[in-house]
């Protein structure tokens, strides 16, 4: 826990506190008159960009999210892609609290450029808005390689639809981000200017994210014809199979019934025996290949039409 107080003067006076535990606002509450709804506000780590004024008091509460550099790749929610910050603020006097160290705060701090609460918090509010813009230019970069990877161009790594889903998922999150900032921006009354790139990185955002998702939805359609492709290379090969084995099923019948060593059995010594057999099995054979032709399970193959030379335009005959 750290409590820092980085301006003092009657016109303005700007405490910081970093990685606060609850005991830690008894300090401060003769400076601001923080209720326990605003502590836990300031405590919860989920919570979502937000302004609210505190009545009578004349104090306001913000929250921001604020995205993190250090995230894992794997990261994908809110919780694990960005940070909290917390100001509670009026005309003299601000506070700041967060959890983690962001050097941005301290810079700006011994900067002393800022005279009042209100240019402090559109300076925290610009770089809030701006820790965004790197992301977005990493994302650009990532569908990039995901497009090449999705249709094979040379030297692209192999598509992974789990990396296109995580960074669905990470734009997703700074959508949401922005457009919540940009509701606090509406409401506040601060620089046009900061509206302005809030909406042009929400609009980029979002554009990104339509992108990705037809992306993946044109990347699953191809895995999906890939395998009907496959199902019905497998089908033929079973088809055929199939057909063999129509085909030779009643010709094993006869040569089994004629291979049993019975002691009586006529046609073994029948002089026509043998041919009538094989003409039998013929027949059999062939009236099963006529069955197949008529059920238009086996297709014999058409020929390509050639297309027929175009006739000449004969004119009109010619009057001698």
């Amino acid at each position: 826990m750290s409590l820092q107080t980085f301006r003092s003067t009657p016109e303005f006076t700007w405490f910081d506190l970093s990685n606060p535990k609850r005991e830690s606002f008894k300090n401060i509450t003769e400076h601001f008159p923080l209720t326990d709804s605003d502590i836990e506000d300031c405590m919860n780590p989920r919570h979502l960009p937000k302004r609210e004024n505190r009545g009578l008091s004349g104090f306001q509460f913000m929250l921001l999210r604020v995205y993190d550099p250090s995230a894992k790749p794997t990261a994908s929610n809110t919780h694990q892609l960005t940070r909290k910050f917390a100001l509670y603020f009026n005309d003299t006097k601000l506070l700041t609290v967060h959890r983690a160290e962001f050097k941005a705060v301290d810079e700006l701090a011994k900067q002393g450029s800022c005279k009042t609460p209100h240019e402090t918090i559109s300076s925290l509010l610009a770089w809030a808005i701006g820790s965004y813009v790197s992301p977005l230019e990493d994302a650009q970069t990532q569908f990039e390689g995901l497009e090449e990877a999705a249709f094979n161009a040379p030297g692209a790594k192999k598509y992974k639809i789990r990396s296109a889903y995580l960074l669905r998922r990470r734009l997703f999150v700074i959508k949401r981000m922005l457009r919540l900032t940009r509701d606090i921006l509406g409401s506040g009354g601060y620089e046009k200017e900061l509206f302005e790139t809030t909406e042009q990185l929400l609009f980029y955002a979002e554009e990104l994210h339509e992108s990705l998702t037809q992306l993946m939805q044109l990347q699953l359609s191809i895995v999906s014809q890939d395998t009907n492709e496959s199902s019905l290379k497998l089908n033929d090969s079973m088809k055929i199979l199939t057909v063999f084995s129509a085909l030779f099923l009643p010709l094993n019948f006869i040569a089994g019934v004629y291979g049993m060593n019975f002691e009586w059995m006529p046609e073994l010594k029948w002089k026509y025996g043998y041919p009538v057999t094989l003409t039998l099995m013929a027949g059999v054979a062939f009236l099963t290949w006529l069955g197949f032709k008529k059920s238009h399970i086996v297709e014999t193959p058409k020929k390509p039409q050639t297309p027929l030379p175009a006739k000449k335009a004969t004119g009109p005959a010619t009057p001698r």
